[in-house]
């Protein structure tokens, strides 16, 4: 397919097309809202978590430097339930102190940056995020460099993963030609 594929711990898209291509994923004639800077998707229309209730929507938007708490909850999650994901232990993660976690938070608003979070907006918690950035040591190109669905959100049947990644896609074919 189309879709960008995961190997040796980078995603990328298929040699045949680029990034920008033929944005057809799984997702596509789901965006109910984007003029508001996110993606509100609804689950009657597509994947995007059916588990409990079907009314239940997810929001995914470009993370504020104001959302630095809730970006420090999620990521607390994470390392708890992963303990050597971003890179930092659940030790790490908890001393780091507020001017970090906003940093962190104005990476939503950097134009060689992107942060999104997907948010259950019934009960208004925080329930993924995903990044990337305009290059690194290795080349030019756009690279993930960090992914996180809270355990309740995973899997195809809530579609939060593809949900971001395809906002993260958006963001990457601004920027470059190739997302790894």
């Amino acid at each position: 397919s189309g879709r960008p594929h995961i190997s040796d711990g980078r995603v990328s898209v298929p040699a045949e097309r680029s990034v920008c291509e033929d944005r057809q994923g799984p997702l596509s004639g789901c965006a109910t809202e984007r003029s508001t800077g996110g993606t509100r998707l609804e689950a009657g229309c597509c994947t995007v978590c059916r588990m409990r209730d079907l009314s239940q929507t997810i929001t995914i938007r470009s993370t504020l430097e104001s959302d630095w708490p809730q970006i420090r909850e999620l990521r607390i999650e994470n390392a708890t339930d992963n303990p050597i994901s971003y890179g930092a232990t659940l030790r790490t993660t908890q001393r780091m102190d507020e001017d970090a976690w906003r940093l962190r938070g104005r990476r939503g608003e950097g134009p060689d940056t992107a942060c999104l979070a997907a948010v259950d907006t019934t009960t208004g918690r925080w329930v993924g995020m995903m990044s990337g950035q305009s290059g690194d040591d290795d080349g030019p190109q756009a690279v993930l460099t960090g992914v996180y669905v809270s355990p309740d959100y995973r899997g195809r049947q809530c579609g939060v993963a593809d949900a971001l990644l395809d906002e993260v896609e958006d963001w990457a074919c601004r920027t470059s030609d190739l997302l790894r």
